[in-house]
C-alpha cells in the first residue's frame, strides 16, 4: 500500500546523517531530539510526508524501507557491503526474477535483502552463515520485513559441508538429497562467497551450478586470496574468469565567475567545460572585480609584439582563445565545471567472476 499501516516497518528520516526503523502500533511513539511522534498520526499518512510532534514544531519524514536505507539504518554485525559493490554483483550475476541464488556469508543481510528484490516474486535466495548468533538474527530481520518466503536462512559453514541445497524441517537444516542420491547436484544459477577462504567452496559451487549459465562471484579484500581462487576456477573448470574492483569517484558541479576563463586558464584534464544554461543577470550578490584587478588586468595584457616575443621564447604554440570563451549571444558571466572529487572511497575487495560451462555431450 502506499501508506503507512499498522505493524509497517518505517523508515523515519531526521536528517541526511539520522535516519530509523521503527515498526508502526497502535498508541506507540517514537522520540528523538524533535520531540515525541505519535504511531496514530502516522498510521493512514503517504509515504515521503511529513509526520508532526506532539507540540507541531518539529516534523520528521515516512519513507518507504527499501534495500538501501536498509543498509544504513539496520545493526551491523558485520562488514557490509556498499551500494557500488552489490550493484556490480547483481549485475555481473545476472540476477534476475526466477532464478535461484546460493550465498555464503549472510553477515547483516544487506546483500540478502537486494538479492531478494531482484529475484523476486518467483525465485528464491538461499543465504549460509556459519555463526548461530547471526544467521538467527538475520533469520528474525527477514521475517520482519517480509521476506520468509524468498529467503532461507541456514547455519552451515559451507567450506566442510559444501553448498548442498538445505530442507528446513522445524528449526534444523538437513541438506536435500536428489533422486539420483547426491547430495550436490546443479540446482542453482548463481552462487556468491563472502567468505575468507572462498577456494575451499569452488569445487562445491561448481557442482551445484547449472550448466552453460551458471555463475559464481568471490568477493575478497586481498589479492592474494584472488590469485588462489582465479586458481581453484580454473582447476575445477570454470571459464570467463575476471576480476574487477569498484572505486566510486564523485563529481562535483562548481560554478565559475567569466573572468576565469581566459587561454591560461586550463581545466583539469578529465574535467568536461559545461556552459551553463540559466540566463543570469548581473546582480549585487554577484562577485565583481575591483577597480584596482582591472588596472592590474589591463596592465599585464600583452600587446601582439610582446606576446609574440613570449611564445617564441618559450617554443609554446599559440592558443585559439575562442575555444575558452563564451559564445557571444550569451551573456552569462558564470560557467559551470565537472570537477572530479579530491577524495573518493577507498578499496574494499575484488570481485572475481566465473562461468560454469555447457556441458559436453557424445557425439
Amino acid at each position: 500500500m502506499d501508506t503507512v499501516q499498522e505493524g509497517d516497518q518505517v523508515i523515519v528520516y531526521e536528517g541526511p546523517s539520522k535516519m530509523n526503523c521503527i515498526t508502526i502500533t497502535k498508541g506507540g511513539s517514537h522520540q528523538n531530539r524533535f520531540g515525541l511522534f505519535d504511531h496514530d498520526d502516522m498510521i493512514g499518512k503517504a509515504y515521503g510526508s511529513k509526520a508532526y510532534s506532539r507540540k507541531g514544531q518539529c516534523y520528521i519524514h515516512l519513507l518507504r524501507p527499501n534495500p538501501e536505507l536498509f543498509a544504513i539504518v539496520q545493526e551491523k554485525r558485520t562488514q557490509v557491503l556498499y551500494q557500488a559493490d552489490i550493484s556490480m554483483i547483481i549485475q555481473g550475476l545476472n540476477i534476475l526474477p526466477g532464478k535461484i541464488v546460493l550465498e555464503s556469508g549472510t553477515g547483516s543481510g544487506v546483500l540478502s535483502t537486494s538479492i531478494a528484490r531482484s529475484v523476486a516474486p518467483t525465485g528464491h535466495l538461499y543465504t549460509f552463515e556459519f555463526n548461530q548468533m547471526r544467521a538467527d538474527e538475520a533469520r528474525k530481520d527477514f521475517a520482519k520485513r517480509g521476506l520468509s518466503s524468498l529467503i532461507t536462512t541456514t547455519h552451515r559453514d559451507v567450506a566442510g559441508e559444501g553448498l548442498s541445497k538445505p530442507e528446513i524441517e522445524g528449526s534444523l537444516s538437513i541438506p536435500f538429497v536428489s533422486p539420483t542420491g547426491e547430495k550436490e547436484y546443479p540446482y542453482a544459477d548463481c552462487v556468491f562467497l563472502d567468505i575468507p577462504n572462498p577456494w575451499a567452496v569452488v569445487e562445491s559451487a561448481f557442482k551445484v551450478l547449472r550448466a552453460g549459465e551458471g555463475m559464481l562471484c568471490t568477493f575478497s579484500p586481498c589479492i592474494e586470496q584472488v590469485s588462489r581462487n582465479c586458481e581453484e576456477m580454473d582447476r575445477v573448470g570454470f571459464e570467463d574468469v575476471k576480476t574487477i574492483e569498484c572505486l566510486v569517484c564523485p563529481i562535483e558541479v562548481k560554478r565559475r565567475h567569466r573572468e576565469y576563463l581566459t587561454p591560461w586558464y586550463h581545466p583539469p584534464a578529465f574535467s568536461n567545460f559545461l556552459p551553463s544554461t540559466n540566463q543570469e543577470k548581473d546582480s549585487d550578490n554577484e562577485p565583481s572585480i575591483s577597480k584596482e584587478k582591472q588596472n592590474n588586468t589591463k596592465q599585464q595584457e600583452d600587446t601582439p609584439i610582446t606576446k609574440q616575443k613570449r611564445e617564441e621564447s618559450s617554443g609554446a604554440q599559440p592558443v585559439d582563445s575562442s575555444f575558452y570563451k563564451l559564445p557571444e549571444q550569451t551573456p552569462q558571466r558564470f560557467a559551470s565545471f565537472a570537477l572530479p572529487a579530491t577524495q573518493m572511497r577507498t578499496h574494499t575487495g575484488f570481485l572475481t567472476f566465473a562461468r560454469k560451462p555447457p556441458a559436453m555431450t557424445p557425439n
